[in-house]
């Protein structure tokens, strides 16, 4: 105990406490301002509140078991010298030594470049870094939950605060890490994609291509999910309304699902081509390098490979990524949280499945059975990337944050369907947006 304080003594100072009142302060006044009618005022300051009070304690709890945040703060105070040493043209090191904006380099010494950035420009600040990234992990779990709800204005908000208010979806992008980078990332290029179909607009692809580009600094992985998503959005836009329109599995019908089909499966195939046999080595390395870690979170792997056997491993990664750490493994008390949070959005989802084919009428199937498919692939092929390129529970916990959204969308869309019975007239995702008034979130061409 004496040691964790002394740690934090050496971390924190007079200042932290400054920036962390200005962050509140902020927090409120923003809270009190805000006029946007997609989500009320006291439900933003709740979840900007609970950001902030789960990112610090985040952080405190990485400085007592001298996580990765104390790692990226050390480093980050000898980029901080460097960066002082370029403001004054002392030394143009910084921009020389794998910067957080180049593109070339190692994530984890860009996250310690940016890091020194933000600790020369508020005096060295361990809470100020923490809570910026708090802000920008909010902004991409606000943007998600934001498009989702755009996607179904049928629906009343409540239905998707299971997404805003997932703990591990909160806590891990709270503060400093790259999880709250990759979330950034992907809300900007999933709810900025859908904004561009709609309005075709250049400020939509400049703010798409700065989420592709946050991502390859930080989070690679995350353009695969935003290329999934991409695919799901071009479906429902461009393929479904033909399909859905249609009473019976007509001619045109089966052109439009074999044309996706082909483009889907041709894009694989050379997508395994290029790139099958570096991330079969990649994820090889991987099991060895998390095999000569000593934690008690770690467990064996599965191996990727070219044969059926080889491929049969995808599956089982992704039961790793959704699953682990199982009850029977957790041996802290963050992983028992973590094991007993996956039971539950596990049977959160089974039973909105149960709901969908049991309780929910024939037109809401129609209209909801392609957005599952195109969800459940989200999430099935980006935690198949997860849990195959990890041997650790707690590294998983991590880095399926991003897939965590497409899950849950699955039972809070079925559960707010459930009861209501509209017109397969056209998908969900194609209302017209003059048509949705402001006083009732139902579009007059959806009633029944």
């Amino acid at each position: 105990m004496i040691d964790v304080v002394m740690e934090l003594t050496a971390i924190i100072s007079v200042i932290d406490f400054i920036w962390l009142s200005f962050f509140l302060l902020t927090t409120v006044f923003f809270s009190l301002i805000f006029k946007g009618k997609w989500i009320s005022k006291q439900i933003l300051l709740t979840f900007l509140l609970l950001k902030i009070a789960v990112g610090i304690a985040m952080s405190i709890d990485a400085v007592a078991i001298n996580g990765d945040v104390v790692a990226y703060h050390f480093n980050g105070l000898v980029y901080a010298d460097l960066f002082r040493q370029f403001i004054t043209g002392e030394s143009f090191d910084y921009i020389f030594t794998n910067p957080f904006f180049g593109i070339e380099g190692n994530s984890t010494f860009r996250m310690s470049s940016l890091t020194g950035f933000l600790l020369a420009i508020s005096g060295e600040s361990f809470f100020f870094c923490a809570l910026v990234f708090s802000v920008c992990g909010g902004i991409g779990h606000l943007l998600l939950f934001r498009n989702f709800t755009l996607l179904f204005p049928q629906l009343k908000i409540n239905n998707f605060y299971p997404i805003l208010f997932h703990l591990s979806l909160v806590a891990w992008t709270s503060h400093l890490t790259k999880d709250s980078l990759g979330v950034l990332a992907l809300g900007l290029t999933s709810f900025y994609i859908k904004s561009f179909l709609d309005n075709y607009r250049l400020l939509d692809l400049l703010l798409i291509a700065l989420g592709v580009y946050i991502s390859m600094l930080f989070r690679p992985f995350i353009n695969l999910i935003a290329i999934l998503y991409l695919f799901s959005v071009i479906w429902s836009r461009f393929f479904e309304p033909s399909v859905l329109q249609a009473k019976r599995l007509t001619v045109p019908a089966l052109l439009y699902i074999s044309t996706s089909l082909l483009i889907t499966i041709s894009c694989s195939l050379v997508f395994a081509q290029s790139e099958g046999e570096a991330m079969i080595e990649m994820q090889r390395k991987s099991i060895i390098d998390y095999s000569n870690l000593e934690g008690g979170s770690n467990f064996e792997n599965v191996e990727l490979g070219v044969s059926f056997t080889g491929l049969l491993a995808l599956p089982l990664g992704a039961l790793n990524a959704l699953l682990r750490p199982f009850i029977w493994e957790a041996r802290t008390l963050l992983q028992s949280l973590a094991a007993l949070e996956n039971l539950v959005v596990l049977f959160f989802v089974i039973r909105g499945f149960f709901v969908y084919f049991s309780r929910t009428t024939k037109n809401n199937k129609l209209n909801l059975r392609f957005f599952l498919i195109n969800m459940l692939a989200v999430v099935l092929v980006g935690g198949a990337g997860v849990g195959l390129y990890s041997s650790n529970a707690g590294t998983i916990s991590r880095y399926r944050v991003p897939v965590i959204p497409f899950l849950l969308v699955i039972p809070c869309v079925i559960f707010g369907f459930r009861g209501l019975n509209f017109k397969v007239n056209a998908p969900l995702t194609r209302v017209p947006r003059p048509l949705i008034l402001r006083g009732n979130r139902t579009p007059n061409s959806m009633i029944p």
